[in-house]
């Protein structure tokens, strides 16, 4: 099976994830955002080749997000005892600069002795997507942009400080 077989019938099918998968880049597509890249009054469309792969470039909508979140920490996706492998960091000790712990394919935001957040983000030419879960709150916060410009960073920024109350 190609990789967006194994992802489409274990993964996306299961979850319900209709909208959800490694399609072609169409620009023709009116439910696809075009991917904008540049300065505000001089957009233009961002190439990002003909279909997403391991790499990136999945294209999802919030709706089947918010249902890999729920089927995540809801023990559908990996089991409970394997998310809390995943979130605990395997960075701590390494060498080098300041690192941000890290688990296993989740970034890790820490307080105290707990993980606050967990999750990941994507970016590229065109695009900025950013997928985080706050196990205190039962809060998921799902930011997509087909721009990439600093808004985003702001807009994820000051969103992660009103559920956690840093504000």
């Amino acid at each position: 099976m190609s990789y967006d077989e194994v992802l489409t019938r274990r993964l996306f099918a299961p979850l319900g994830m209709r909208d959800t998968g490694l399609f072609r880049f169409d620009d023709r597509d009116s439910l696809q955002a075009s991917s904008l890249t540049g300065k505000p009054l001089a957009w233009r469309v961002a190439d990002h080749g003909v279909r997403g792969s391991s790499a990136g470039g999945c294209l999802s909508t919030l709706a089947d997000m918010l249902r890999f979140a729920r089927g995540l920490v809801g023990g559908r996706v990996v089991s409970d005892s394997m998310l809390a492998e995943m979130t605990t960091s395997r960075t701590e000790g390494l060498p080098g600069p300041q690192r941000l712990p890290y688990g296993y394919g989740f970034e890790l935001e820490t307080g105290g002795d707990a993980v606050r957040s967990f999750g990941h983000g994507g970016i590229a030419q065109g695009v900025n997507f950013t997928f985080r879960y706050f196990p205190g709150s039962d809060c998921t916060l799902l930011v997509f942009s087909n721009q990439d410009n600093g808004a985003f960073d702001d807009l994820r920024r000051n969103a992660t400080k009103l559920i956690t109350g840093e504000r």
